[in-house]
């Protein structure tokens, strides 16, 4: 059983309203969606003030593609987190949380911004928050660089707790069957969720209200479940990942055992840390790219953050940056992220025979009898998704 409080502050629904035309603007979401690279990062990397904090970040975002974008894995890397000045930034290096406002209508720093602090006041008690599959954008606005993202179709619940200096954060990927769990987590903000009218609405009180247990991280670990042999999360690779398999990742990502790749190093002695344009940041993840292929003995490399994962060949690049950021929730949606709209999709819906033995993640429609939208589900489900029914 979980005790929990469940809201911070009252939670507030973002306005969805029609906006006039404006020019557009350059898509920062193709970049997310089909290569997991935001042409800012160089930017932020400029803001740094040293060429540690500069290490430490970059660093820490080549070891987030790989294990997320290039490997799938269900659990991330542990990030942590302070508050500064009332705002969300990175330990040790200080950089303030990226959570862009035209994501879900910016209300996910909300969310993030009560579990952070839940967790500062309640130190070893387990927060826990959850980023359900849904709409990516709220709104009409022509100029929201997300607009041209489908639904999410995996969830991420992220799980946080306070050792007395900084908050340890945890981010587990959800597929649809690993649902069931998520519901005996948090059974209440579940529940009044669902009982919203629109997926807006459901999706917004899920990002916006996050759950204080009563609960030490070791205790969440420990806990008893039914059905420990469910399955969590499926990636690009039908790997499937248990409930048991799932919280053993968790103690080693926090425990940072989880295991590193030697290529990091080994960019990362290439690197001049002076200043950082796009350009870099593109040869810097195409050469992470390229020596994973090679140390794997790949030609091509399947990525995790499009929709059946993008099959590139080298001249790929990709980067992770914090488990809690929108740019990190972009490229972690494994073979299930809906992807981007390309205009050819709006000329004509290519649909391709479901495999033998494969099935429909929404409704479980017979692989052998139905014709396969976007990303392993049927085209009646693929409609309901494109129309943003979810039903």
């Amino acid at each position: 059983m979980i005790a929990s409080t469940e809201v911070y502050r009252t939670p507030l629904l973002s306005p969805v309203g029609l906006y006039p035309f404006a020019p557009p603007i350059p898509n920062v979401a193709h970049s997310l969606a089909k290569k997991g690279f935001n042409p800012e990062e160089a930017h932020l990397l400029n803001t740094l003030s040293d060429k540690n904090r500069k290490e430490q970040y970059l660093s820490k975002n080549l070891e987030t593609t790989i294990n997320h974008v290039f490997e799938d894995s269900a659990v991330s890397f542990t990030n942590y987190y302070q508050l500064k000045n009332n705002e969300v930034v990175s330990y040790p290096d200080g950089t303030v949380l990226n959570v862009d406002s035209d994501e879900r209508g910016g209300l996910n720093k909300f969310g993030i911004e009560s579990a952070v602090a839940g967790a500062l006041d309640n130190p070893n008690r387990v927060v826990l928050l959850y980023s359900p599959p849904g709409p990516v954008v709220f709104d009409n606005n022509p100029r929201n660089k997300f607009r041209e993202i489908k639904p999410y179709t995996d969830g991420q619940l992220y799980v946080m707790f306070s050792d007395g200096e900084k908050v340890n954060n945890v981010a587990i990927s959800v597929s649809l069957s690993g649902e069931s769990w998520i519901s005996q987590l948090m059974p209440s903000i579940y529940k009044q969720a669902l009982s919203r009218l629109t997926d807006i609405e459901r999706v917004s009180y899920f990002i916006q209200n996050p759950l204080l247990t009563d609960m030490s991280i070791d205790d969440f670990l420990n806990q008893q479940w039914t059905h420990d042999n469910r399955v969590i999360y499926k990636n690009k690779d039908n790997r499937q990942y248990t409930l048991s398999e799932t919280l053993g990742l968790i103690r080693q990502s926090i425990a940072g055992l989880l295991p590193k790749s030697s290529i990091v190093a080994d960019i990362m002695q290439g690197i001049n840390f002076d200043t950082f344009t796009e350009h870099d940041i593109d040869r810097i993840y195409g050469a992470l790219a390229q020596q994973y292929m090679r140390v794997k003995g790949l030609d091509t490399l399947t990525l995790g953050g499009s929709c059946g994962g993008d099959v590139v060949k080298l001249d790929i690049f990709s980067n992770g940056l914090d488990n809690l950021s929108t740019d990190f929730r972009m490229i972690t949606q494994g073979k299930n992220l809906p992807g981007f709209i390309k205009p050819e999709d709006e000329k004509e819906k290519i649909t391709f025979e479901l495999k033998p033995g494969h099935s429909c993640q929404k409704c479980g429609a017979d692989g052998g009898k139905n014709k396969l939208g976007d990303c392993d589900i049927c085209t009646g489900c693929q409609a309901k998704y494109d129309s943003g029914e979810f039903k």
